[in-house]
């Protein structure tokens, strides 16, 4: 208006249309600079809450005929008994205000729905097929987890899901932490004979040997299945990268270095136990060795697989 600006240069200040500014040089010539101010300004809007209202509201939720209602059952109480329509957003601020909190969630029932208290309590076998080089080719990955800590013990590629890779990334967990005292396999059929439940195959033999209260095959609980199912997809975003910083693109390096990955792994996503004490023990009067090889089906020809390094 002053002619500092022209109205093309003050609609690209305003990101607004040439029109709209036209529109408001006439309104501010007619009306001065009330006129900029929007419509509903200082009105109060029509879903307003008085301080009447407000009083009310805090006063029934603290009386002994409300005070042990939960927030939504005390919302619906104060339409059908008090007429006082509200949304549970506002009457929660309100009550929140007021220093009202909600009654705490109903905690979980133990054992079904939550993780076990001690390390070593319970160990979970998966295996993966992914594409972890990224050269096409799709590769094995082992894993034990543990049901506490959801911290990685042992990992293992190989070219395939199969014995050898989960009694070497079992043997990793064994010199690194000791034995559990129970073992969960997902894969059907490595444990037990399909024809005969009681007959164990060579895995199944060697693992009732080493753990002290069972190893168990079948469908985890869906609640697990999550879990479970969230670590592979942190494993199939973070792992590949990993690899591809360090260098490492096959499977005898990848497994010699497994170990820092695992560690790193753990100190970002691994979680505090209920319980201080760990039920892993040492591994006293069986020879390792025996049980589990000496080598990998994976190391070079002729040499013996170095147990890596824990540090990253």
């Amino acid at each position: 208006m002053e002619g500092t600006f022209t109205v093309k240069c003050v609609a690209e200040r305003l990101d607004v249309s040439e029109r709209s500014v036209r529109q408001l040089i006439k309104k501010l010539a007619a009306h001065g600079e009330d006129a900029l101010l929007h419509g509903n300004h200082g009105k109060k809007p029509v879903n307003y809450i008085s301080d009447d209202v407000r009083k009310r509201i805090v006063a029934l939720k603290k009386s002994n005929a409300y005070v042990h209602f939960s927030f939504a059952a005390f919302r619906k109480a104060l339409f059908e008994r008090k007429g006082i329509e509200i949304s549970y957003t506002a009457m929660s601020d309100i009550l929140k205000a007021a220093g009202i909190c909600p009654k705490a969630r109903r905690q979980p029932a133990q054992g079904g729905f939550r993780r076990r208290a001690s390390a070593g309590e319970l160990l979970h076998m998966e295996s993966r097929m992914r594409d972890w080089f990224g050269d096409g080719i799709g590769v094995a990955l082992h894993l034990l987890v543990d049901d506490a800590t959801e911290n990685i013990t042992g990992m293992r590629f190989c070219r395939c899901e199969c014995a050898t890779g989960y009694l070497l990334a079992l043997r990793r967990t064994i010199e690194e932490y000791g034995c559990p005292d129970e073992l969960r396999i997902d894969t059907p059929g490595l444990l037990c004979v399909a024809a005969d439940r009681s007959a164990r195959t060579p895995l199944g033999s060697i693992l009732f040997t080493l753990v002290d209260t069972a190893a168990t095959e079948g469908t985890c609980a869906p609640h697990v299945r999550r879990r479970l199912d969230r670590l592979w997809v942190i494993l199939q975003n973070g792992l590949p990268r990993w690899l591809k910083r360090h260098g490492i693109a096959d499977i005898d390096e990848a497994n010699l270095k497994l170990a820092g990955y695992a560690a790193l792994f753990n100190k970002k996503h691994g979680v505090t136990p209920r319980s201080d004490r760990s039920v892993f023990v040492p591994l006293i009067g069986e020879d390792l060795d025996g049980l589990l090889g000496e080598g990998s089906a994976n190391a070079p020809t002729g040499q013996k697989e170095p147990i890596p390094s824990t540090s990253p």
